[in-house]
């Protein structure tokens, strides 16, 4: 039989009719609009070794929805990328820094069409915003040559968006929410003996009404004696001008030697990020000025026995610094995890912090003394073979000012038939007497700081509760459904407060506002997909959101706020998509 060629070019071109439904609240008008549009997806073979992607008014509408999270510190929240156009290639493009293989590094592919939360002026209301900011387009080639030499070049533009706001006297404005940028990427790496590599990467963002930024950074990976020892690491530059012109730059930089292979293994590294290091234009990190290094030794063993089938154990320490001087971290750990012959799993970790210096609980604010901490985590984990999978893992916090935290989390899988999985996830978290940041103040009765911005502390206790169901059912090879749930609430109480002077040991303070938390929300996102002919799809999308949320409230149970949430008006986006490939 003749060998049919590979296809060199395919065009996906889609049309897609977005109804949109958001209830009128406090800061914003009602919403109902329709948005019809079109845009096409292109792969090209440019040879046997490489591929060029393009996207037009790419739409990502069946993507399922970020879940809600409480996040109560100065850290954005990582988000990992669903979008199809951005997964694909990733291990080429891909540059981590102080994440795992899969990030944060300087490419955070969210950052672009990322999502825009606007704000009107005191006494105006919205009555028209985006939700992200829309992909005019992008292209992407990525390979690999015969000689072992991966490279990745991207290019992404993202237009203007605008929100409309009416003032109190009810007349109507336009604002900018975010300028049009381009997003620009070249990554190069090296294969040599065997499987070592050595890389390179260059981003480059530049936007309307802001000047460039850039970030370039080499990094390596290399195996010694067959494989037994690894050396491996990075450096970055990141570049940009404030809005004053202000030339700021920065580096960043890791190194790590360890044996990789054996029974007896060993991790040293250290690593560094100066004061004025910032990559968030388009890659991902949390906060520059500091520096640290990390050692670890580690005993295992494959082989079954005659009671596990595997076991390891490893102690480890971290110590971390900034360039103020500040000793950060001085953390002792030990973990140990066995697979015992049934292949059950069972993990457990002992953590202790010693008193430090946290710069990042009062956002920057002063340096708080964080007081001793001791950290406990046991996980079991069932079969993963079996249609039905279990993982029970809880968490436990103590420190010397009297924080008591305790993190359950459970998750079910089952898989009746091969064509269907259901995923049940179940995290609560309570949290009691907590000294944590609550707001800034300024108040001139303080002495040490009569007219600058203070850090307000406050005994927080927390509720946290988060359900999430998946599931995914395939009632064809051509016909599947997707349902992604989420019921989250989450309640906090501040008490007891005080301030935080530069000695870093806190003050009593008379404190007469609320900054207690009540929220529950409900997000339910519906994927219908029918692929009725090859390489050709149908989607049916519902996207339905519920949210309540209460300043004060406590008290309040948590059967009260469910029901809250479900008197209150909805959000709704109805989604019909229909797209058509072309083998050319």
């Amino acid at each position: 039989a003749e060998i049919k060629k590979p296809a060199l070019l395919e065009v996906l071109p889609y049309t897609v009719g977005t109804s949109s439904y958001y209830p009128k609240t406090v800061f914003r008008e009602r919403v109902a609009k329709f948005r019809p549009d079109v845009g096409a997806d292109i792969k090209y073979g440019v040879t046997s070794n490489f591929t060029l992607d393009l996207t037009v008014n790419p739409d990502f509408a069946q993507v399922e929805a970020d879940p809600e999270v409480l996040n109560l510190t100065t850290f954005e929240t990582f988000y990992p990328e669903k979008r199809p156009f951005f997964i694909e290639g990733t291990q080429i493009l891909r540059f981590t820094t102080f994440g795992g293989d899969f990030g944060p590094g300087l490419f955070y592919s969210r950052r672009i069409g990322k999502a825009i939360a606007v704000e009107p002026p005191p006494g105006g209301v919205i009555t028209d915003e985006p939700r992200s900011a829309t992909i005019l387009g992008a292209a992407k080639l990525t390979g690999k040559t015969q000689q072992g030499t991966s490279i990745g070049v991207l290019t992404a533009l993202t237009n203007e968006e605008q929100f409309t706001f009416r003032d109190s006297l009810g007349t109507l404005h336009t604002q900018l929410a975010e300028p049009r940028a381009s997003y620009n990427l070249f990554r190069i790496k090296q294969d040599f003996g065997g499987n070592s590599n050595v890389g390179a990467i260059i981003t480059g963002v530049s936007r309307d009404t802001r000047s460039p930024a850039y970030a370039s950074g080499a990094d390596w990976n290399v195996y010694f004696d067959n494989s037994t020892y690894r050396l491996d690491g990075f450096f970055a530059h990141s570049q940009f001008l404030t809005t004053t012109d202000e030339r700021r730059e920065g580096n960043a930089g890791k190194a790590h030697f360890g044996k990789v292979s054996g029974n007896w293994l060993f991790d040293l590294s250290t690593d560094f990020t100066s004061r004025k290091y910032f990559i968030n234009d388009m890659g991902f990190f949390f906060s520059p000025n500091d520096y640290g290094a990390n050692a670890g030794i580690t005993y295992r063993e494959l082989e079954p026995g005659e009671i596990f089938r595997s076991y390891r154990i490893s102690p480890s320490i971290q110590l971390r610094w900034n360039y103020d001087h500040l000793t950060l971290f001085q953390v002792g750990e030990l973990d140990a995890q066995v697979q015992l012959l049934n292949y059950w799993s069972i993990n457990a970790t002992v953590t202790h912090s010693a008193p430090a210096k946290d710069p990042y609980e009062p956002f920057f604010y002063g340096a708080y003394n964080a007081p001793e901490k001791l950290t406990l985590r046991g996980e079991v984990q069932s079969d993963i073979r079996k249609s039905v999978i279990v993982d029970v893992a809880e968490n436990i916090t103590l420190d010397r000012d009297g924080q008591h935290t305790f993190n359950t989390g459970t998750t079910m899988i089952v898989r009746p038939v091969t064509s269907m999985e259901y995923q049940l996830t179940l995290n609560y978290n309570r949290e009691r007497h907590r000294t944590s940041f609550a707001k800034v103040i300024t108040d001139s009765v303080l002495t040490f700081a009569p007219s600058s911005p203070v850090a307000l502390f406050g005994i927080r206790d927390i509720d946290h509760l988060d359900l999430t169901l998946r599931s995914s059912i395939l009632f064809t090879h051509e016909l599947s459904l997707q349902i992604y749930n989420q019921l989250f609430w989450a309640k906090g109480q501040y008490k007891n407060f005080s301030v935080l002077p530069p000695s870093g040991d806190l003050l009593p303070y008379t404190f007469s506002g609320n900054v207690d938390f009540n929220r529950t929300s409900l997000i339910s996102n519906v994927v219908l997909r029918w692929e009725y002919r090859e390489g050709s799809t149908f989607y049916f999308v519902w996207s339905h959101g519920r949210q309540f949320f209460q300043r004060g409230g406590y008290g309040t149970d948590f059967a009260t706020n469910v029901d809250n949430t479900f008197l209150a008006a909805p959000d709704n986006v109805y989604v019909v998509k229909l797209s058509y490939w072309l083998n050319l």
